[in-house]
């Protein structure tokens, strides 16, 4: 049995894997933070092209495989 750690996103590495569901597919990378937007940019695992902004109090999921 996997054992999935919940944690903020505000926790986490710069570069840390994490999911918004234990039980999603899509894997992102943490990276940047802006200031002035109050929000981390954060990068698709399988294409860096792609990206979301998400809140530094967001729910996130480590501790996976996948």
């Amino acid at each position: 049995m996997d054992i999935i750690e919940v944690t903020q996103l505000k926790d986490l590495k710069k570069g840390e894997f994490f999911k918004l569901k234990p039980d999603s597919k899509t894997v992102y990378i943490k990276d940047e933070y802006f200031r002035k937007e109050k929000t981390f940019s954060c990068t698709y695992f399988d294409d860096i092209s792609r990206g979301r902004y998400f809140k530094p109090d967001t729910v996130v999921y480590t501790q996976f495989e996948f």
